[in-house]
């Protein structure tokens, strides 16, 4: 029978830690390690270990067409994306219980990035890597990029069959890198995926890592069904949390601090409903302001992805007939002998990083290959009835912002996302460019033996407005949302850089809202790491008072600051420097400029034009390379 949960055994905890995902799976064990730390953790979801189709990789597909195992939220397309549903976990682990398995670390110059962004260098390569090292149990071992004992089982999809083999040389063909893993410092080419699949072929959650082996600990509560509507503060300090299991509103109170790990959807709704947000925001939702942080629910960045199916000519390379009849029975009994076959295998099974045009610095297009091919369908689609495979494309790091704000102030109303995708010219060249990039991929000699021709669902897109209607169609989101609580070095930005959040006390948040940059891939690895160092930043901060938290940020910030005048001085010199350089030289450089005029000039292709974008670099052409004709093949089923 549901309980409303007195003060007395609620003010138990140290700390109160809201979603069993990616993040808050990590807390809770590390931050119950110490016997005499009680620690609290809400999940909104059922069970005390997920489902059991959660633990077979190849029943991703069944577990997300169940509402009750995934959340779906309506998500306002904009004007140039797609009306969708984003599916979100809906069991203890989220998303990593129900996602597609690719484990994405992000390069060196990612979390450099980030690092600048967040203003600190606890987030730049040296901290994160190790974070990441610390979280993993490579099948390739331990190295000085490979973690070896973590609790994260990684495998690669090795070895290659023959269709991905001839996707390799095709991308060798195309002059990228060859890569065996994708988790190296510069993850620049193509190689294989690394998947969190285990030794015996069962799907790896934040929950099965972590918190299976610490649920019986003494000082660890866990509460699933518990929706978490509210923070409750009083004068500038979080107390606690409110919220409902079923018809029972419950409380929960503590005497240390309240960490937010619902994700960049429902973390940014729950602060909105405790009054904190933007003001103006909050008023038109009909909530108190209780604290204006005006960029909460704000920076709303999202991966774009575009699936292209691509008939095969032979069936032997296609899973396509794997998840249905007898086949489905065969490889069942395969899987449940060995851990392999169709059913113990990731959502892809190669990963390549490229550029989109010679003069970007680091890859800004993932692409990604199955040999499968799913009809088109609102959802969750199916296996189509012909032989095929899937190339994927996502636009990385975009530009474009959207925003995710509470609706109202009743928990029931669902959050209002607005995604803004491709709103910005620069996106939309990346987008056009991505599908050349996948069709480029697919045209190569080494798949002419495997492949027939692209399908009608997206063959019919042959100019760049085309292309543009296409996402617009059928582009969907690769569920790695970031950004509505981000962290930032100015006072506006929701969270400073030990993920605490600004104008209100012992309130802290962990989870994909919390990065201002995208990094490369996916989320699940970043997070995971993120909840690392979030452990590592609260237990140092354990027995302080707030005076003493507030005295060390003070010096922080004092510290931060001296830094920036003394690099600002630097510039100031270094310019001086070049300034005076200049001057020298532009008596010798006339004359150079003379001899040079004529002898080497850049051409461009005949009806393009040369952009400059913001970064200053150009992209050259602006009209990208006409593609080879391609024949259409119609999809499994179509007249």
């Amino acid at each position: 029978m549901d309980r409303i949960m007195t003060e007395a055994q609620a003010d138990e905890f140290d700390y109160i830690i809201v979603g069993a995902g990616a993040a808050g799976s990590v807390l809770a064990e590390r931050l119950s390690a110490d016997p005499d730390t009680r620690v609290l953790l809400l999940e909104e979801g059922k069970g005390a270990g997920g489902h059991w189709a959660s633990a077979v990789p190849g029943a991703r597909s069944w577990l997300l067409r169940d509402p009750t195992r995934v959340y779906g939220y309506h998500v306002e397309p904009g004007p140039r994306g797609p009306a969708e549903r984003w599916l979100r976990g809906r069991m203890p682990g989220g998303t990593s219980a129900v996602g597609a398995m690719l484990w994405l670390r992000g390069g060196e110059a990612d979390w450099a990035h980030m690092a600048r962004a967040t203003g600190s260098a606890e987030w730049d390569w040296p901290e994160m890597s190790r974070a990441l090292r610390e979280l993993e149990h490579h099948a390739f071992g331990g190295s000085e990029l490979r973690g070896r004992g973590g609790p994260v089982s990684l495998r690669l999809s090795e070895p290659l069959r023959p269709l991905m083999q001839a996707v390799m040389k095709a991308g060798a063909e195309s002059g990228w890198r060859q890569r065996a893993d994708p988790n190296e410092a510069d993850p620049d080419g193509l190689g294989p995926a690394a998947w969190t699949i285990d030794d015996k072929g069962r799907r790896v959650t934040a929950w099965t890592a972590f918190v299976r082996g610490a649920k019986t600990r003494p000082n660890l509560q866990i509460e699933t069904g518990v929706r978490v509507d509210r923070v409750l503060t009083d004068e500038g300090r979080a107390y606690g949390v409110e919220g409902r299991r079923g018809t029972a509103q419950l409380l929960f109170r503590t005497r240390g601090e309240v960490i937010l790990c619902a994700g960049a959807v429902i973390t940014p709704k729950i602060l909105m409903l405790s009054g904190i947000g933007d003001g103006m925001a909050l008023r038109r939702a009909g909530i108190e302001t209780k604290h204006h942080s005006p960029n909460i629910g704000r920076g709303l960045r999202d991966h774009l992805m575009l699936a292209t199916n691509w008939r095969l000519r032979h069936w032997r390379d296609s899973d396509n007939r794997a998840f249905s009849g007898a086949r489905l029975a065969v490889n069942a009994l395969r899987y449940l002998l060995s851990g392999e076959g169709a059913l113990g295998r990731g959502g892809a099974e190669l990963i390549g990083f490229v550029e989109s045009q010679k003069t970007v610095a680091r890859p800004d297009i993932m692409i990604t290959a199955a040999a499968y091919s799913l009809e088109v369908a609102q959802g969750v689609g199916r296996p189509e009835t012909e032989p095929g495979m899937r190339l994927t494309g996502h636009v990385l790091r975009p530009e474009s912002t959207g925003y995710v704000f509470a609706a109202g102030p009743d928990p029931d109303m669902p959050p209002r996302i607005e995604a803004n995708y491709l709103c910005t010219e620069r996106d939309r060249l990346r987008a056009i460019a991505t599908l050349r990039k996948l069709r480029g991929l697919a045209r190569r000699p080494a798949l002419a033996e495997f492949i027939e021709g692209e399908t009608v669902i997206s063959a019919w897109a042959k100019s760049d407005e085309d292309i543009l209607d296409l996402y617009r169609r059928y582009s969907r989101s690769a569920c790695h949302a970031v950004g509505t609580c981000a962290m930032g070095p100015d006072e506006l930005d929701p969270l400073d850089a030990r993920l605490r959040l600004r104008g209100v006390k012992r309130l802290r948040v962990c989870d994909a809202s919390i990065f201002p940059e995208m990094p490369a891939g996916g989320t699940l690895a970043p997070v995971m790491a993120a909840a690392l160092r979030a452990a590592e930043f609260i237990l140092a901060d354990a027995g302080r008072t707030d005076e003493e938290i507030e005295a060390a940020e003070a010096a922080e910030a004092a510290e931060a600051a001296e830094a920036d005048q003394g690099e600002a001085a630097d510039e100031v010199t270094a310019a001086e420097e070049q300034a005076e350089v200049n001057e020298a030289q532009l008596a010798d450089g006339e004359a150079a400029d003379d001899a040079g005029a004529g002898a080497a000039e850049d051409v461009l292709p005949e009806g393009a034009e040369e952009t400059e974008l913001e970064d200053g670099t150009e992209d050259r052409p602006a009209a990208l390379p006409q593609e080879e004709p391609e024949r259409e093949v119609k999809p499994a089923g179509a007249g």
